[in-house]
């Protein structure tokens, strides 16, 4: 039988190079039985997922609603993002699944996001797929994971550009975001309706990323 479905999650995770989002992420996804990762950073295969640097070999093993953990680890292009989406997406309509996407800055511009990231983010919630979005840079980024993040952690940041685009688009005052440091991050969850509920909590410790 295929695990039971649950609403899906989309949470972006924003901070600077060191700041933590990684760990924060890999935390948050330790218990996920199947996680298919665009791990451009090379972080999560070292850290045991199966890597696959060819996409028609990602799509050889993710035929089959089998638990597995997966990391691609490919040329980082936009073709190949747009591929490894459309995969996630596949593999999560035939069991509930974690997808993360390091470095979203990489792959997607300021707008409307790629179509196939755009469809993975707006069938997450009906289909139980849980996204975490990590970027450095969220200014850089699309808006449409901005807009439909039901979480947004948003560790320290250093460039100005940056904490002015994160607290234009959570609604705070710069001084919120630009007071961050290494040992607290900002958690902002939306409800149901997008009711905003804000929290500041220390940070995990722990190897940044």
């Amino acid at each position: 039988m295929p695990p039971r479905r649950t609403d899906g999650q989309i949470v972006l995770v924003t901070g600077s190079p060191g700041a933590g989002k990684t760990v924060y992420t890999m935390r948050a996804v330790a218990n996920a039985a199947r996680l298919i990762v665009w791990d451009s950073h090379l972080e999560w295969s070292a850290k045991g997922c199966q890597a696959h640097a060819d996409i028609a070999a990602l799509v050889a093993v993710c035929r089959t609603r089998a638990a597995a953990h997966l990391a691609f680890t490919g040329r980082v292009t936009p073709q190949n993002f747009e591929a490894f989406c459309r995969i996630a997406l596949l593999w999560g309509r035939l069991a509930p699944c974690t997808v993360v996407v390091e470095e979203l800055a990489d792959v997607t511009n300021p707008g409307k996001a790629p179509p196939a990231w755009g469809d993975l983010l707006r069938w997450a919630r009906k289909l139980g797929i849980n996204v975490y979005a990590i970027t450095q840079r969220p200014s850089e980024s699309d808006k449409t994971v901005v807009g439909l993040a039901h979480t947004i952690i948003c560790h320290a940041m250093a460039r100005h550009a940056d904490q002015l685009y994160m607290a234009k688009e959570l609604g705070l005052e710069h001084r919120a975001v630009a007071s961050l440091d290494r040992t607290k991050l900002e958690r902002i969850d939306r409800g149901p309706d997008f009711n905003t509920k804000r929290a500041v909590t220390p940070r995990p410790s722990g190897r940044r990323a």
